[in-house]
């Protein structure tokens, strides 16, 4: 699947960040971080958050969660347009730092449903969740 395209697949494992007994805020209080409990069993209804992997591209190819997609930290100013406005947008890097630096950026930028997902990929990894990418199970 191309960078960015949610399909039904990635759709599901996307709602899975999404299906959260309660938003914890982070230490920095202003960005509100997310852990996924597991995949559910049911599809959710509307629209798809916007899984912003904000890794570099060898880390991203080796492996990421079904419908993320690629913006390097460091291309994000440039990349900004990219990102959508009009649904929920959730940050992922490895382990949850760069990509709270990213959501922290966005909500500056005015963007107002912005989540950072705490223990980023390594944590979805960890759990056996599944991936797309050269390490993919």
């Amino acid at each position: 699947m191309a960078d960015g395209q949610n399909g039904p697949i990635a759709g599901h494992f996307v709602n899975a960040l999404l299906q959260l007994p309660e938003r914890d805020q982070l230490r920095t209080g202003h960005v509100p971080g997310q852990i996924f409990p597991g995949l559910p069993d049911i599809e959710a209804e509307g629209p798809k958050p916007y899984l912003l992997d904000v890794r570099e591209p060898w880390e991203y190819l080796a492996g990421h969660v079904p419908g993320a997609t690629l913006i390097p930290l460091g291309e994000l100013e440039q990349r900004i347009s990219e990102v959508p406005r009009d649904r929920e947008v959730l940050a992922i890097c490895h382990s949850g730092q760069r990509s709270l630096a990213a959501a922290g950026y966005l909500q500056q930028l005015g963007y107002t449903a912005v989540s950072n997902v705490d223990g980023g990929t390594a944590a979805w990894i960890e759990r056996g969740y599944p991936t797309e990418g050269s390490s993919a199970r």
